[in-house]
């Protein structure tokens, strides 16, 4: 639907007012229903803990820096992936976590979103589901939209829940990196390694929100080799698709 409503790669009205149904949704997901929610039935996590940080990390390393055989010290990228993930937990992760929160996801029924793939449900931080959401690579969210519906979540979600605005989008941007990188590892899995089309062709939408977010994640400048990872990727990003 999102892509068949596309008019030269700007998003519409009504794209707009159904990502902020979708928003209102993912804050009733995240502040209310989470309330009432046994986390102790969440497979394979109750919470989006240390060992799931690390695992989407070093699921993209596997699955993409292996692929296109980029250079890296070990021990430094493993340390990093430490520090990156113990600055992560270092927000609040009491709310309900969606986990794979995009638009593939979410099906519209009379212009009213309905929702699938929860099974990866646990505890987690707000920002999580929504940087999923308005960093989705294939969706090609303009730059101004995304800022634009980043400002509406905050206005709804403050009516439920205390939130500090700066505190919020410094995580939110330090999320939006891992989320990225974490659909990165499954674009190589799919894309690199399986060779299936679809996953190769969005790679460089990705890379592109690579590239946005480089500059604004303030503890990128704490995680050097994995800062040189990144420019390796941004300059070589069109390799695999001439492949």
């Amino acid at each position: 639907w999102l892509l068949s409503n596309k008019s030269q790669n700007k998003f519409s009205n009504n794209a707009i007012e159904i990502y902020k149904k979708v928003i209102r949704e993912l804050i009733r997901f995240q502040t209310i229903s989470g309330n009432s929610f046994d986390y102790s039935k969440c497979y394979q996590h109750p919470i989006y803990n240390k060992e799931s940080i690390l695992f989407d990390l070093n699921y993209f390393k596997k699955n993409y820096v292996h692929a296109l055989n980029l250079e890296y010290d070990k021990n430094l990228l493993k340390d990093e992936f430490e520090k990156f993930a113990d600055y992560l937990l270092k927000t609040d992760h009491t709310y309900f976590m969606f986990r794979d929160f995009q638009a593939r996801n979410i099906i519209l029924l009379e212009s009213e979103p309905f929702f699938i793939d929860y099974q990866g449900g646990r505890k987690g931080p707000l920002q999580y589901d929504l940087v999923s959401l308005l960093f989705q690579a294939k969706a090609q969210m303009p730059e101004k939209i995304r800022d634009q519906l980043l400002d509406y979540y905050l206005n709804v979600v403050r009516l439920f829940v205390p939130v500090i605005k700066k505190e919020f989008i410094e995580f939110y941007y330090a999320f939006a990196l891992i989320r990225v990188l974490q659909t990165l590892g499954a674009y190589g899995l799919r894309g690199l390694i399986e060779n299936k089309r679809h996953f190769i062709e969005s790679i460089p939408f990705a890379i592109n929100n690579l590239v946005y977010l480089k500059d604004r994640v303030k503890v990128l400048k704490d995680l050097p080799e994995l800062g040189n990872i990144m420019d390796q990727m941004i300059k070589t990003e069109n390799i695999p698709y001439e492949k």
